[in-house]
């Protein structure tokens, strides 16, 4: 009798396939999660939020009169963002202030009349809404000498809710505030320094977004407290600054 063949015994030759390390779904998804990726990475490097560029540490502006604020969260990492633009005031020069932040500048109008009872009108920015400037700086005043603080004023400013108050200097708080500062000759001639005056002062905050908001600072001073301007003089002042400042929003 013949013998059987392996074939006709059943047996098969078995070929090995390499089964893919992913499925086709598994592959969708993985390629899903890569466009993601590129797409983020694509976003977070050309992202624009309007800071200004810096360069060799300071802001790169094409004008002198520009409002400025740092809005970074993050010490030591400042961000800088452009609020709007001072003007000119009518009977007043303008130059800058010092402040902590170079790149943060205070302008300073002083009255062209020699005889004006007014000091100085400071126009600055603060990364702070006008709201909570102006109650933070209620609160740190008394620390800084001065008395006679009024409460926070509501009041519309351009069309938008703003807020001011009043506080003053006592010639005798002045002289014992500049006895404090004096670091100079102690020989000096008495009779050389000028006697103290009284100062009052109206601080306006005024709203520039939801987060940000520019002041108006008016300084007056006199012999006599009495002799000062009143709130109202103080107050037209303020709003005659303001209306120089232009802001994204008007």
């Amino acid at each position: 009798m013949a013998k059987k063949s392996a074939k006709s015994k059943g047996y098969r030759k078995q070929t090995k396939t390499n089964k893919p390390y992913l499925s086709k779904k598994e592959i969708i998804v993985l390629c899903a999660v890569l466009v993601a990726v590129v797409i983020g990475a694509i976003l977070l490097f050309s992202y624009d939020d309007g800071a200004l560029k810096v360069r060799d540490g300071k802001v790169v502006t094409d004008g002198d009169n520009w409002l400025i604020v740092n809005g970074s969260s993050v010490r030591n990492r400042p961000r800088y963002f452009k609020v709007g633009e001072v003007g000119d005031i009518e009977g007043y020069t303008r130059e800058l202030g010092a402040t902590t932040d170079a790149n943060v500048p205070q302008y300073v109008y002083r009255p062209e009349d020699e005889n004006s009872r007014i000091v100085d009108i400071d126009i600055l920015s603060s990364h702070n809404a006008a709201g909570e400037a102006a109650t933070n700086t209620a609160n740190n005043l008394p620390m800084l000498g001065y008395t006679d603080i009024s409460e926070v004023h509501a009041t519309t400013v351009n069309g938008a809710d703003a807020y001011y108050l009043t506080y003053t200097l006592s010639p005798e708080d002045a002289e014992a505030m500049n006895a404090v500062a004096e670091t100079g000759d102690a020989e000096a001639d008495e009779t050389d320094k000028e006697a103290p005056k009284a100062q009052k002062l109206l601080m306006g905050f005024m709203p520039v977004d939801g987060e940000n908001c520019f002041i108006v600072r008016v300084a007056s001073q006199a012999d006599t407290l009495e002799d000062c301007p009143d709130d109202e003089t103080l107050l037209q002042l303020m709003n005659q600054a303001a209306a120089t400042v232009t802001t994204a929003g008007k």
